[in-house]
């Protein structure tokens, strides 16, 4: 293939590089919200926790205290969705980071290509000009040695 093809896939896999990246970003993006917001969870966790806690002697009464555990347990029920939902976009950035990796790679690969080709044509460019030269030369040569 012409080095034009491989500049060609060469480009081609910087775009995907760069969609591949925006996507990386999203998901970045979204990792740190769901942490934010298991944070957020775990300080409502932690405040209601305290409430069943008795300060100064002071009690709640059985139906708060049902009620406020059963509130905790949906918070839990909430952060073990959180927690999975982060792990799973995680491991979706993980591998988008992998697929980088790899698009990369390739359009390395694809850049080093083209710029062999494009070595390999300017030496048999210089090759052909030299035999050229040779050939100018040799015919001026003779044509010198016949008119003495």
């Amino acid at each position: 293939m012409s080095q034009i093809i491989w500049d060609v896939m060469s480009k081609k896999k910087d775009i995907e590089v760069r969609t591949l990246e925006l996507a990386l970003s999203q998901t970045r993006n979204r990792c740190l919200t769901l942490k934010d917001k298991i944070t957020s969870v775990d300080s409502y966790i932690q405040e209601y926790s305290d409430i069943l806690m008795p300060v100064n002697g002071k009690s709640i009464s059985i139906d708060q205290q049902r009620n406020t555990i059963a509130f905790i347990g949906q918070l839990v029920d909430a952060k073990e969705k959180l927690c999975g939902a982060y792990a799973e976009f995680s491991l979706k950035s993980e591998a988008i980071r992998a697929e980088i990796l790899g698009v990369h790679m390739q359009g390395m690969k694809y850049r080093k290509i083209a710029e062999l080709q494009s070595n390999e044509a300017r030496i048999e460019l210089e090759a052909q000009e030299r035999k050229l030269d040779d050939e100018l030369f040799l015919a001026k040569f003779a044509s010198r040695k016949h008119t003495l």
